[in-house]
């Protein structure tokens, strides 16, 4: 039997449902791209101290595969949505985690070029979107506790949040990381050895000789060899002057007995002596004269 009660229970339970807009009902607008995996490299864990407006931790999300839509509220958060090229192209499933202010969608690097490949992330692209069911988007996107209930928002801080077990994740597969990884094994790498050796050709030297004619004594012709030019001889040179002399001539002899010295007076010329000398010798020839007489 419907009751008043039965009624309040129903609006109740209508309004614990989370609120997903119509699925099916395709929207176009402008695809922009946002730095959600950048970001996660360069932060680390750190990055889930501002979360997205749906407080998921940016640590338990498949970066790659989430989005910031425009005007969302919270039964949205944590809803799959697909979106494509306007102008046709594969279908991306991807998690609503943000909340955007500018008309569109903000997609993961990843995402943008799988849609519009070859263009610029930083060009806007017109791009179409729909909500579709949770299970779209796989089991691949959220591993924290609050993807448990779609449709609602986490407000509490990610230190009050239990740890996350996350896989190794690749991209925009749905199934990656469901394989465990195998262990890198060491890789040999063999390398030849350069030679060393180095080859260098040297130029032949020659080297001509000339035989002299044989002779009787020698069977084998000795190399001639151009004699080495003698040192020019020094000039003769001039001899030196000798040092002139004065001769003073010596008198005439004479046989006059009245001269002092006469006949025992040389008649050869004498060289002049030095001034004492020749007056000592004077002197002496004097002498002799007297003694002549």
């Amino acid at each position: 039997m419907f009751t008043p009660t039965t009624a309040v229970a129903l609006l109740a339970a209508a309004a614990a449902l989370p609120a997903v807009a119509a699925q099916g009902a395709w929207q176009t607008g402008r695809c922009t791209y946002h730095p959600y995996e950048e970001d996660m490299a360069r932060l680390g864990d750190s990055y889930d101290n501002g979360p997205g407006w749906c407080g998921f931790r940016y640590t338990a999300l498949n970066v790659a595969r989430i989005v910031a839509v425009h005007g969302m509220d919270d039964g949205q958060c944590g809803q799959c949505l697909e979106f494509r090229n306007a102008a046709g192209g594969p279908s991306i499933f991807v998690l609503a985690v943000d909340w955007k202010g500018d008309p569109g969608l903000d997609l993961s690097r990843s995402s943008f070029a799988a849609a519009f490949p070859g263009q610029n992330p930083l060009d806007p692209q017109t791009c179409a979107w729909r909500y579709v069911p949770i299970s779209s988007c796989g089991a691949r996107i959220c591993f924290g506790v609050e993807c448990a209930t779609p449709g609602k928002r986490n407000l509490l801080p990610a230190n009050l949040l239990p740890p996350v077990s996350k896989p190794v994740l690749h991209g925009l597969d749905p199934n990656a990381g469901t394989q465990p990884q195998p262990k890198p094994q060491p890789v040999t790498t063999t390398r030849s050895a350069a030679p060393t050796t180095v080859i260098r050709t040297i130029a032949p030297v020659s080297r001509t000789f000339t035989s002299a004619p044989a002779s009787a004594t020698s069977a084998t012709a000795a190399p001639t060899r151009s004699p080495t030019p003698a040192a020019p001889s020094p000039s003769p040179k001039a001899p030196a002057p000798e040092p002139s002399r004065s001769v003073v001539p010596a008198p005439a002899p004479t046989n006059d007995p009245l001269v002092p010295g006469a006949g025992l007076v040389s008649q050869a010329p004498r060289a002049a002596l030095p001034g004492p000398a020749a007056a000592a010798l004077a002197a002496l020839a004097g002498i002799v004269g007297l003694l002549a007489l």
